[in-house]
């Protein structure tokens, strides 16, 4: 989708990420549909998050599988959305940020690759490991630049590191208990034989 929004015209793009968008307003009016749009239309940078989202989902998914990964995925972005925008609303109900703040544009695809990016970074195998933490040193310093005004990115960003760390953790366990080691098997297979 985004080589497809790079081919529209400028208003029709602006009006497609204003639609696609998991601001308040949004997510108030149609939270499934900008949720499931926003991942697609990155704000800049396209290729850059078509690489860093392979080399993040790709080293994730060697270790979680790709069912688990999917499940990080959808969860660290739906997590970092929350939490992103459920902060604004608080802040906007003490009167610290104006209403207008609910319209905000906030696409693209940077809570799940910073999500898968982390996860890998901690669980991956050692060569993820690396890539990964590359990848993330590419874009680390934009990730966290508006912190101190309490940006709804860069809070986004935030908690898909620890959505990231955590999530990975348990579903690393999960796939590991679901998987029994292979001397179990084979002493099953042995046992049902004699």
């Amino acid at each position: 989708m985004s080589g497809v929004d790079l081919t529209l015209p400028a208003g029709t793009r602006a009006a497609l990420r204003a639609w696609a968008s998991t601001n308040l307003d949004n997510l108030q009016h149609h939270p499934m549909l900008a949720m499931a749009a926003s991942p697609f239309l990155p704000d800049g940078y396209a290729w850059l998050w078509i690489a860093l989202s392979l080399i993040g989902l790709g080293a994730a998914g060697r270790v979680l599988g790709t069912g688990r990964t999917a499940i990080l995925a959808l969860a660290t972005h739906v997590l970092a959305t929350l939490a992103s925008e459920g902060l604004l609303a608080a802040r906007i109900a003490a009167g610290a940020v104006t209403p207008q703040a609910r319209h905000v544009v906030d696409v693209g695809p940077s809570y799940i690759v910073v999500g898968a990016l982390v996860a890998a970074i901690a669980y991956g195998t050692w060569p993820g490991r690396l890539v990964s933490a590359a990848g993330f040193a590419v874009i680390a310093p934009y990730l966290f630049s508006g912190l101190n005004d309490w940006g709804v990115a860069e809070t986004g960003h935030v908690c898909s590191v620890v959505s990231g760390l955590a999530l990975g953790f348990v579903l690393r366990r999960n796939r590991r208990r679901a998987a029994p080691d292979s001397s179990t098997r084979t002493r099953t297979l042995s046992t049902r034989r004699n």
